[in-house]
């Protein structure tokens, strides 16, 4: 499947939840949410790995040797990101708010890549990413003060 199909498709995934969240699970335990979605995450992994994958008769690849430790960095980034994500809800945050601030993901991401490798983003990404920040601090000023 097409990359940027499934990257929308993620995002329209990602949307229904923070809906869910904000209107029916705000001010439940983080913990409880997190672990939840962790383990259903769990068994849908699972059931993909060994049905969908394994009928197809794909080969799985795992990480190997020090990849190992790569991949888990990403899955303790991942829990503290959902952590923090699910928590902005629990917390009472505003879906607007919340939603417009992941809009920084490429900006930051950006910024941890040239760290990483030093490769600087071209001029009209680092345009964008300017628009992104402006735009994003705009909606969140906005909602603290409830211009509408």
């Amino acid at each position: 499947m097409n990359p940027s199909a499934l990257a929308l498709l993620s995002v329209l995934c990602y949307a229904l939840a923070a809906v869910i969240l904000e209107q029916k699970l705000a001010g439940y335990s983080t913990a409880l949410l997190v672990a939840t979605v962790s383990a259903t995450v769990c068994v849908f992994s699972l059931a993909n790995h060994y049905v969908v994958q394994g009928s197809l008769g794909t080969p799985i690849a795992f990480p190997q040797g020090p990849l190992l430790w790569w991949l888990a960095a990403a899955c303790v980034a991942w829990y503290f990101a959902d952590t923090f994500y699910v928590g902005s809800f629990a917390h009472g945050g505003s879906l607007h708010s919340i939603t417009t601030i992941m809009l920084l993901l490429p900006v930051i991401a950006a910024l941890i890549r040239l760290a990483w490798i030093a490769e600087a983003p071209a001029f009209y990404q680092i345009t964008g990413y300017a628009f992104v920040s402006a735009g994003t601090l705009l909606v969140i000023y906005g909602d603290q003060y409830g211009w509408k």
